[in-house]
């Protein structure tokens, strides 16, 4: 059973990271628009529209891999934290590995 806490640590941490990684990815587009200097291009407007466009649909696809992904390898992590176990001698290795279990 999941824990109200374990839901509210999750939404926090998908809140933080996916906000972490907006803003950098707003750097990373603004640096490149503004800063970068173009090279001799015909349609500069266009390349700058390709840019936008890939970066606004690279997260619709990355996102929930990512998602699914950190889900899928901490389960080990969550399990044995849900079952109220605490590592000890060999098992703090392993578990903090993501290899628990």
């Amino acid at each position: 059973m999941t824990s109200r806490l374990e839901i509210r640590v999750r939404w926090v941490l998908l809140f933080v990271v996916g906000v972490a990684n907006i803003i950098g990815s707003l750097v990373v587009l603004l640096f490149a628009t503004f800063v970068v200097p173009d090279p001799p291009l015909d349609d500069r407007d266009y390349v700058h529209l390709v840019n936008a466009v890939a970066f606004f649909s690279y997260p619709v696809v990355a996102a929930p891999a990512a998602l699914l992904c950190g889900l899928w390898l901490w389960r080990p992590v969550v399990t044995f934290v849900r079952d109220g176990e605490s590592p000890t001698g060999g098992s703090a290795g392993p578990c903090c590995s993501g290899r628990c279990g």
